[in-house]
């Protein structure tokens, strides 16, 4: 089960300015790993057509659903295949939806979806939708993904993901920072909202590898994979090795090691 599908649509014959796709969801991997953790649990359905967004949803019962393309207060436009719109309307976006009982959580990164918002919290499973209120400016509505992403992947709150989200907009000097809105349903507060398992980390992964023993000239080390660089039998970078690492010289344990080494 994925935590994020990432579905976008920008048909080449729609007139309206291309959504960048590709480059919303290049930008919201890259905030996440800048804040140190897995971009593992995000998944990616491009040029989306329907039967695109049903089989995905199917397949990876995400969380939370992030739409990126093109739509108004009816519906979304989606492709059909031939670089072609396809319009989703209102009622079988909501209908996909509550066919897919994992999805408690709805992104809709496209102008004038708050209207679709107000519709999917009707399914009883869904939570919280972000719609936009209004048209958003194609950057803006990229910045807003990264920030959200970034945010939410650290374990933050969806309220506090969609703050910074808007500072993303707005500390980049775009336009639309107060488009984005959150929508919950009665009796759930987005500020103690998570998704589950969100504030995992590179470092957290390295933990739980198995160790490896590494023979060099000078001796030989157990190293915590991903947590140890070893050039000439020094050690000399370690990045968050639970419980240090250990060297063995003839076969005696001599001692954990921490910190930097100055090795040749």
């Amino acid at each position: 089960m994925a935590r994020i599908l990432f579905a976008s649509a920008s048909p080449a014959s729609s007139g309206a300015q291309p959504v960048g796709d590709d480059r919303e969801f290049r930008a919201i991997k890259q905030a996440i790993r800048d804040v140190g953790c897995l971009d593992d649990g995000l998944v990616s359905e491009l040029a989306c057509g329907i039967d695109d967004l049903r089989n995905a949803l199917i397949r990876h019962a995400p969380a939370l659903l992030h739409v990126a393309a093109h739509g108004s207060p009816a519906g979304l436009v989606l492709e059909n295949g031939s670089g072609g719109g396809h319009e989703l309307s209102a009622r079988g976006l909501v209908e996909l939806v509550a066919a897919s009982d994992h999805t408690r959580k709805v992104v809709l990164n496209v102008c004038w979806s708050d209207a679709l918002a107000e519709k999917l919290l009707r399914v009883d499973h869904v939570e919280c939708v972000i719609g936009m209120s209004k048209e958003v400016d194609r950057d803006s509505a990229i910045k807003f993904a990264a920030g959200f992403h970034a945010s939410l992947a650290r374990g933050d709150s969806i309220a506090k993901a969609c703050k910074f989200g808007r500072a993303a907009i707005s500390s980049n000097s775009l336009p639309d920072e107060s488009v984005p809105m959150i929508r919950c349903r009665e009796g759930v507060d987005p500020g103690t909202l998570t998704l589950p398992s969100s504030r995992a980390s590179r470092d957290d992964a390295a933990a739980t590898q198995p160790d490896r023993v590494i023979d060099v000239p000078h001796g030989t080390y157990i190293e915590r994979v991903g947590a140890l660089t070893v050039r000439q039998g020094i050690v000399q970078e370690m990045r968050g090795s639970p419980g240090g690492v250990q060297q063995i010289v003839g076969g005696d344990v001599k001692g954990p090691m921490t910190g930097r080494g100055t090795g040749p």
